[in-house]
């Protein structure tokens, strides 16, 4: 179980619809990406990484498949 899932579990636990993580330091923890611009959506139904065109090749690298990019 990767570090995604298991906050899924939480979010499921205390019964939260989603949560938005803006930070790049609990990014990075959460999906492994490294660069410095981006957003991760996390719900029980859907996980999203957000970032510009300039981190395109580095986010597929670096997140993929913990995440839709």
């Amino acid at each position: 179980m990767n570090r995604i899932e298991r906050f899924i579990e939480v979010l499921e636990s205390k019964k939260l619809d989603g949560f938005l993580v803006t930070s790049n330091l609990d990014f990075r923890y959460l999906s492994h990406f490294s660069g410095s611009a981006g957003y991760l959506w996390i719900s029980p139904k859907r996980c999203v990484f957000i970032t510009d065109f300039r981190y395109e090749t580095q986010a597929h690298q670096e997140v993929g498949d913990k995440a839709e990019i």
